[in-house]
């Protein structure tokens, strides 16, 4: 159970690193960078109001997703 969110997480971030990467390449890195902080901002206030562990792991996930853009 606990494994699983290593893996959400380093999943997000590979998922991440192929999508919000590219936005920095073609945009700039304002936006990808603007885009990843915000993803991680709202992710962040999300967890200390769950109660569940699956939302926890989608959670994890789209936390790793947005980390790539820093």
């Amino acid at each position: 159970v606990i494994g699983l969110f290593g893996s959400c997480f380093l999943a997000g971030i590979v998922l991440g690193s192929v999508t919000i990467t590219r936005i920095g390449d073609i945009y700039g890195r304002r936006p990808g960078f603007m885009i990843g902080l915000a993803i991680q901002s709202f992710i962040t206030i999300l967890f200390l109001f769950n109660t569940s562990y699956h939302v926890a792991y989608l959670l994890c996930f789209l936390l790793g997703f947005g980390i790539t853009g820093k």
